[in-house]
């Protein structure tokens, strides 16, 4: 029997400790297994923004929606999509020194709280200036996103910590891609419930040649070749 043109193909879960010859946070005793069709485009993303910055900053957060209003994910999930898309226009703004090439990716999970969060990930050029989450009291890039965040949706912004990564820095990387792989992982993503909505979205940045060549080819780049060739 043939397989229905319509169905999605089958997400592959990997316990392996790297993917593409890049660590990964993964455990099968700790149940810690990954989705590699998420790993694939956050890996490609990274590799094309160091394509047009010979040093990025990738920054780990969590976006949570108002624990008392009840909000369907198909919902939660066009709040958030907006989210990226005001970031980036920010970004792109002269305040920001014109930032063009920015990334993102973000995974919704389901815990407790009914209303689920986002796990998240944001890359941009070292240029940029991050402030702190807390405390910093000017309008730099953590109070950038914790506001717009509580300005869309009320919620609040969890942030863990930002990797500086500079191009053919393998070691720098493999730190910053092991802790952005938790993003990935299996555990509360809720696949599986017939409920049609994304679990996972990246950006779609090509990689510095192709922009320059004008290509139309989408498709996400998933290997280290440029800078990583064995």
């Amino acid at each position: 029997m043939k397989a229905s043109k319509n169905r999605k193909p089958k997400s592959e879960i990997t316990y392996k400790s790297t993917y593409k010859d890049i660590s990964i946070n993964t455990g099968k005793f700790r149940n810690l297994g990954v989705y590699t069709n998420m790993l694939k485009p956050m890996l490609g993303q990274i590799n094309a923004l160091l394509t047009h910055h010979s040093r990025v900053q990738l920054l780990r957060f969590d976006l949570h929606l108002p624990v008392m209003d009840y909000m369907p994910a198909a919902s939660a999930n066009r709040v958030i999509t907006k989210f990226f898309k005001k970031i980036k226009q920010d970004l792109s703004s002269p305040k920001w020194n014109k930032q063009v090439n920015v990334i993102h990716c973000w995974a919704r999970e389901v815990g407790k709280s009914q209303n689920g969060h986002y796990h998240c990930m944001i890359g941009i050029s070292s240029k940029v200036r991050l402030g702190t989450i807390y405390t910093e009291t000017s309008m730099l890039a953590w109070k950038l996103l914790q506001n717009r965040w509580s300005e869309l949706s009320g919620g609040s912004l969890h942030g863990s910590t930002c990797h500086v990564v500079n191009r053919s820095n393998k070691k720098e990387l493999d730190t910053a891609f092991f802790h952005l792989s938790y993003i990935c992982k299996v555990r509360d993503k809720h696949f599986g419930t017939g409920e049609d909505y994304k679990r996972f979205s990246a950006s779609r940045l090509k990689p510095k040649e192709m922009t320059d060549q004008h290509s139309t080819d989408d498709r996400h780049p998933d290997t280290l070749e440029v800078f990583f060739a064995a």
